[in-house]
């Protein structure tokens, strides 16, 4: 189990609560600007991965996408969330 913090006010809470699940991913060094970009753009605004061009590949135990060159990819399920 982990712990995320994520703005309740972001569109990936928005996701996060609508779908139940979501994806941690862990950028490789060679992603620095997918990290850029990821990290000042809104998904609400944009596709990040289209404009991007960021290989992706199919999750196996969720309904999403994992960043194919990402060091590490976790497919999660959110069990409980709380706004503080």
């Amino acid at each position: 189990m982990i712990a995320i913090s994520v703005g309740f006010q972001r569109y990936t809470y928005e996701l996060m609560l609508k779908h139940n699940e979501f994806v941690v991913s862990f950028p490789s060094a060679g992603m620095s600007a997918e990290v850029e970009l990821f990290g000042s753009q809104s998904g609400r605004d944009i596709d990040k991965l289209k404009i991007s061009g960021t290989p992706v590949q199919t999750a196996t135990l969720i309904d999403g996408v994992l960043l194919a060159e990402a060091s590490i990819n976790y497919e999660c399920i959110l069990k409980d969330s709380m706004i503080t």
